[in-house]
């Protein structure tokens, strides 16, 4: 060998990091170490997403149960009052006397056009026996004043007490408080709507 030759032989050969033993288990350690971080990420991930769909289900479910209690307690009330107003009706219209000409002419007009209304005293404010006073309630009738017998003005003049006596009491809840039929209808607001 010459004297170059051994030079070359005891020079160490050229290694680069990549290529060493710790490199490789670096980079293996590495891998691991990031799968293994994926793995639990992804996997928290998805409890942390089940976790909170089940709350806010949950949540859901409970605000409907209690939203749907809520709101039909109102139909009910309305339900309940419908029915006290409708044995009210029935018990009076038998034991009421029925009104004469004058005490139904009090409360209802005839307009030009034809129709019969309550009249605007008493939207405005009309004084009872007792001497308080009645207001905000309306009414008209669908039929021409001439067809009016002592049976439909009785219960035209029933259906304005009754509302007058419960219309005040009930509109705090529901938008009026009305009596209807096929021919008559009278209703107590609340508002200020006396062509109503």
């Amino acid at each position: 060998m010459t004297r170059g030759e051994t030079q070359v032989a005891s020079q160490p050969p050229d290694i680069r990091f990549r290529d060493s033993l710790t490199a490789r288990t670096l980079l293996q350690m590495s891998l691991r170490i990031t799968a293994v971080v994926l793995v639990v990420t992804i996997v928290s991930y998805l409890h942390i997403v089940n976790a909170l769909t089940e709350e806010t289900q949950d949540k859901l479910s409970k605000y409907i149960a209690e939203r749907g209690a809520k709101e039909s307690a109102i139909f009910q009330l309305a339900t309940d009052n419908l029915g006290t107003m409708k044995r009210v009706f029935l018990e009076d219209y038998r034991a009421m006397r029925e009104p004469d000409a004058a005490e139904f002419s009090k409360l209802y007009e005839t307009l030009p056009d034809g129709s019969t209304r309550l009249r605007r005293a008493a939207f405005e404010g009309l004084q009872r026996p007792d001497g308080t006073v009645s207001r905000e309630i309306s009414g008209f009738v669908g039929i021409e004043r001439g067809r009016i017998d002592a049976d439909l003005r009785k219960r035209l003049v029933l259906a304005w007490r009754l509302t007058d006596r419960f219309g005040p009491a009930w509109v705090n809840r529901f938008a009026d408080v009305y009596v209807h039929s096929r021919r008559i209808s009278t209703s107590s607001t609340g508002r200020a709507c006396p062509g109503a």
